[in-house]
Formats: structure tokens, sequence, C-alpha cells
């Protein structure tokens, strides 16, 4: 890894540059820098953007127009819908580690193609149901919002996408708890030009991040529980619709299990053969098949609705433990099963809860 330029400004240094140049596209005023036959020579050694932006292949959506700026000045990615698989990931990780910009902005747009189609619930055909697949946690969230579907979607596909990245581990998730690396989300506008950063929720992130040391709230594991009860949701929508379920359900395990922090204690419903699943592939085995013979996939039922009924939530500072029943709605019938739950949290060093113990089970019945 190379030693970062000296002269590299700080993540919120770097967001007030794109800021101003938005600035001056909204107002027709460019100053189209550094694009003269002078700076192509300048970067034919190397280059040094200054941030990285994470955004759609619309063709409405350029970022070097929109931030007006030049050659050599930022390090973009673009996909259908700005999602982050592992090429994009992987790319970003180059950005940040190698070239050392400081911000990754992820840039949603209004009346995105790719979050409407998604939306719309409408078959799509080809490869077009991956990128369903990834935009469709976003469309869950949205669903719950007052106002626009669409629109709404738009903001928490930027949001969840930005705490992908920066939850990401090995790399990403500890530059960002360094203070070197900074993500956020935002959201272009046509009719303005107007770029405008989004809060990852009001008030805050979803459950992070927070200080390593700083003690776990109820609110953040009302939050997790959420995230979790929508993250099965949206596994069996991505297999309904032949979506890339497996990538749903391994950001799902990704996200929200502790298993890049070490053992998980995991104990799921209806596991007779391997009761208990300690690593990553035998959970993920569980919510879509896998490696363990016995599993048919429970996320794959599908479920229409999660719901959380917490019978005490106990916080321990650094960690948490919840009791309860959760219900989950059958998308075919509308039924109801009942199951309970304990589950354990734990701030990691990047300050974000997970889960490292999960155990569920059916209620007793006398006479079965």
């Amino acid at each position: 890894m190379i030693t970062a330029p000296v002269n590299m400004p700080t993540a919120d240094q770097a967001l007030a540059r794109l800021q101003a140049g938005n600035a001056r596209f909204v107002s027709g005023q460019m100053t189209h820098p550094h694009q003269t036959p002078g700076r192509r020579n300048e970067l034919i050694r190397s280059q040094q953007p200054f941030a990285t932006v994470l955004t759609c292949s619309d063709s409405r959506v350029p970022p070097e127009i929109l931030f007006d700026q030049g050659l050599g000045d930022i390090f973009v990615i673009r996909n259908a819908g700005n999602i982050a698989d592992e090429i994009v990931l992987g790319s970003i990780e180059y950005a940040a580690a190698h070239l050392h910009t400081p911000l990754i902005l992820v840039l949603g747009h209004a009346k995105c193609g790719a979050v409407a189609a998604t939306a719309s619930g409408a078959q799509l055909d080809g490869h077009l149901p991956a990128i369903a697949a990834a935009i469709q946690p976003a469309v869950v969230k949205a669903k719950t919002m007052p106002g626009d579907l669409v629109d709404n979607a738009v903001r928490e596909n930027a949001k969840l996408v930005a705490k992908q990245i920066e939850t990401s581990m090995p790399i990403l998730a500890p530059l960002v708890a360094a203070g070197t690396l900074k993500v956020l989300p935002a959201r272009y506008d046509f009719a303005t030009g107007k770029v405008d950063v989004l809060p990852m929720t009001p008030g805050g992130t979803p459950w992070g991040p927070m200080p390593t040391g700083q003690p776990i709230t109820k609110t953040e594991v009302l939050r997790v529980q959420q995230a979790w009860a929508d993250g099965i949701v949206a596994i069996g929508q991505a297999y309904t619709n032949r979506g890339d379920y497996r990538a749903v359900a391994a950001n799902h395990v990704d996200t929200l299990y502790a298993y890049n922090l070490g053992t998980v204690l995991f104990k799921p419903t209806k596991a007779a053969q391997n009761q208990f699943r300690l690593n990553r592939e035998e959970a993920l085995s569980y919510f879509v098949g896998g490696v363990v013979p016995e599993d048919k996939g429970f996320a794959l039922q599908p479920w229409s609705a999660v719901r959380f009924v917490n019978a005490e939530i106990l916080l321990h500072g650094n960690t948490a433990t919840a009791m309860g029943n959760y219900f989950f709605t059958d998308v075919n019938t509308g039924t109801e099963t009942k199951v309970e739950f304990t589950f354990g949290y734990v701030r990691g060093a990047d300050g974000k809860l997970r889960i490292n113990v999960h155990h569920s089970a059916l209620p007793y019945n006398p006479v079965a």
C-alpha cells in the first residue's frame, strides 16, 4: 500500500469541494477546471482523485459535470441503481486504500429507472433481476414511509448502500473507524440540478457508527431488529422475483451478524442434524440453503412481514440481550407463525451493532 499524499484533503474538505462545484453547476457558472492538455499531461504518471463517487449509469447523471470537476479529480464508479456488489466494493477499496480518497459519496437520483422497476414488482428478464434484488431492501423500507414510493426508495437505497460500504470488511470498515474515510449518501434532483447529502436516518445512522466504548441503547437494538425483519422479507422477495437472493442473504448476514468479529452462537428453528451454526456459511445456508443438507431456506418461504415483540431488552454497556417472540406472516395465506427468540448484540470496533447470539425455537406444544 502506498503512502497517502501529504496534500490530500480531509473528507469534509473534499465534500465542500464537491458542493462548491455543484453550486456552480446549479447557477450555470461552471469553470470546467482541469480539462486542458497540460492537465492531461500531469496525469500520465499517476492520479490523485480527492473523492470517490458511486452513482447510477443514467446518462443524465454525469458526476464530473454535476460537480464541475475535471480530469483526475474524482474516482467514478457507475452502474444501474448505484449498487455495491463485490466488484464495486473492490473498486472502492482500491480508491480508499491505494489512492487514499477520504470521501465516498453514494449518489442516487430522482426518477431512477432501476428503482422504479424494482418498486413496480414487474417481471424482469435477463440479468435485470439481479439489480432489482439488490435494490429490493430499500423498496421494502420505503413502503413503510409516507410520500412517493420511488423517491423514498431512491433515498433509502443510497443510505443502505452507504451503510454497506462503511461496514465492509476487511478494508473499508477499519478506515471508517480510524476516521480516515467517510461514506455519505446523496440525491441528485433533475429539476434543480442540486445534490443534497442525506442523513443515514432522521437523527443519525441506523445502528452506528458510534464510539466503540459508547453504551448500546434500546433504540439501536430496535433498529437492528427492524433491519433483520426487513432483510428476511427482502430475501424472499428476491427469490420470488428470480433475483440474486443469495447476494441479498449474504448482505443480510454480513451486515447484521458478527461473524467478522469471531464466533456467533446461532441456533435456528427446526435445525435437527446441524443445530448450531457457528460460522457464516452455515448461517447463510439456513436462510437460503447451502452447505447444510437439511436446510431448505427459511427465508425463501417467502414471508411478507416480520414483527418483533420483546419481552425485555437488557443493556450491558457494550453488549445487549433481547428476548421475546417474533411473528412471521406467510405471503400466500396471510397467517402468522409465532417463534421465540433470544438475541445478543455486541458493538464492534467500527462502532456498529451486530448479532453475536441468536437462539430461535417454536413454542412448546403439548400435543405435538
